[in-house]
C-alpha cells in the first residue's frame, strides 16, 4: 500500500510539472507535442531549385546528401538574408514575454549568424559546380506552388556564371 501511496504521488507531480510547462508554452516531451500534428495542411509550398546551365537538377531524385546540404542551405540563407532565422525567433519566443527589447537584441547580435552574402554566394556556387558538374551557369532559387501544384510564383536567390 505504501508503494502504491508513492507512485501516485510522484505522478501527480509529474502531472503538475508538465500542466505547469504547458502553461508557460514550454514542449518538452514528444507526445504532448500537439502544434507538430494539428497544424492544417498549408495552402502554398516552397519548393528550392537548382539550374546547371539552365536545366534543373532533379533534387527529388537521388541526390541525398547533396540535396540536404543545399536545401538545407538555400533555406538558411533566405531566411538569413530577411533576419528570420530559427535561432531569432527562439529568442522572441523566450524573451519577448518579458518585454526588454535591450537583452532580446543583444541576443541576437550575439547568437544569430551574421552573413557575408558574397561570401556565401561564392561558397555555394562553388559546391554546387564541383558536386554536380563542371558547369558555366549556376542558378538557385525557389518555387511558390498551389495544392494543385501550379506554380504561383518563382524568386531566384543567387546566379552564378563562370568562364
Amino acid at each position: 500500500m505504501e508503494k502504491n501511496k508513492l507512485f501516485i504521488f510522484i505522478s501527480v507531480i509529474l502531472i503538475l510539472i508538465q500542466v505547469f510547462f504547458t502553461y508557460k508554452g514550454i514542449e518538452n516531451a514528444p507526445f504532448f507535442h500537439y502544434g507538430m500534428f494539428s497544424e492544417p495542411a498549408k495552402k502554398q509550398v516552397k519548393i528550392y531549385y537548382v539550374k546547371i546551365d539552365n536545366q534543373e537538377l532533379p533534387l527529388s531524385k537521388n541526390h541525398g546528401y547533396n540535396k540536404e546540404v543545399l536545401l538545407y542551405n538555400l533555406e538558411n540563407y533566405e531566411l538569413t538574408i530577411a533576419g528570420d532565422t530559427q535561432v531569432n525567433q527562439v529568442i522572441h519566443q523566450r524573451l519577448d514575454r518579458f518585454n526588454d527589447a535591450q537583452k532580446t537584441d543583444y541576443f541576437i547580435t550575439n547568437l544569430s549568424n551574421h552573413l557575408d552574402k558574397e561570401v556565401y554566394q561564392k561558397w555555394i556556387c562553388n559546391y554546387v559546380q564541383q558536386e554536380f558538374s563542371s558547369s558555366k551557369k549556376i542558378e538557385l532559387g525557389y518555387y511558390i506552388l498551389d495544392e494543385n501544384t501550379t506554380i504561383l510564383s518563382s524568386k531566384i536567390l543567387m546566379s552564378d556564371e563562370r568562364n
